[in-house]
């Protein structure tokens, strides 16, 4: 029998939940399945992604599991399993598609080129209130927590979201209902629903404020042409984001 190698691992704790996770490489066989998942679509590899991303990781808490995560701590998991799987540093390839030359003659640029970036180099921009306390009367409040990437994943394949879309990740938001000395945690979807539609609309952007200002991991990177000086500049931010700032591509 061959020897088998055992799989790097690392424990973190999560910028939001502040959960305690270990996570593990990948594997040659997963990695491509990935890369045949890319093939396939946005929302299959988001997908297979996700699954992954699941298998890899484990929580010290009791319960914890990727799909309660918001975004910020799915996307940490994410560029944690990446880093330990093929090291920080990937190589990316792109294409300079600037137009170049006179006015009534100009071509595309065409230069390929070559960059190094490293994806650990991420930044976590905004301060976490998750847990929050939204008064909105002298004896009703709302316990908030940001709202799940299994909603919000979904949504982001959409061209163009609805007000009920936009609902459906407020509702989420809302963990616990207080009325004086009584909380309410078990909330139908269906009463959450009319009871939030209820509300009056000044305490709308109440939650607006609260999921546009939730703490969210980001990669800037520039790509300068040296051939025609064009500058572009890349701002990762969400899972496939990382994802495919990972791979060597065409850009």
């Amino acid at each position: 029998m061959l020897p088998k190698i055992l799989p790097l691992l690392k424990e973190i704790e999560l910028p939001v939940s502040k959960l305690h996770a270990t996570v593990q490489a990948f594997t040659v066989k997963e990695e491509k399945n990935l890369l045949l998942s890319k093939d396939l679509g946005d929302m299959i590899l988001e997908n297979s992604l996700l699954k992954l991303i699941e298998l890899k990781t484990t929580f010290k808490e009791e319960g914890a599991k990727v799909d309660d995560l918001c975004i910020c701590d799915v996307v940490v998991l994410l560029v944690e399993i990446l880093s330990l799987s093929k090291t920080s540093k990937q190589d990316l390839a792109f294409r300079c598609t600037n137009m170049v030359g006179p006015k009534d003659n100009q071509h595309e640029c065409g230069t390929r080129i070559a960059l190094t970036i490293d994806i650990s180099d991420y930044k976590i921009i905004g301060e976490s209130e998750d847990g929050k306390i939204l008064q909105l009367t002298d004896n009703i409040g709302v316990e908030l927590h940001y709202p799940r990437y299994s909603v919000i994943a979904p949504l982001q394949a959409k061209e163009k979201l609805d007000e009920e879309d936009y609902i459906d990740v407020y509702m989420d938001c809302i963990k616990a209902i207080y009325e004086g000395d009584e909380m309410h945690t078990d909330l139908n979807k269906d009463e959450l629903r009319e009871w939030f539609n209820e509300l009056p609309g000044e305490y709308l952007k109440m939650f607006i404020d609260f999921v546009e200002k939730m703490p969210s991991v980001v990669l800037d990177y520039d790509v300068v042409c040296p051939t025609c000086g064009n500058k572009r500049s890349f701002h990762a931010v969400n899972v496939m984001d990382f994802f495919t700032s990972s791979m060597e591509r065409n850009g």
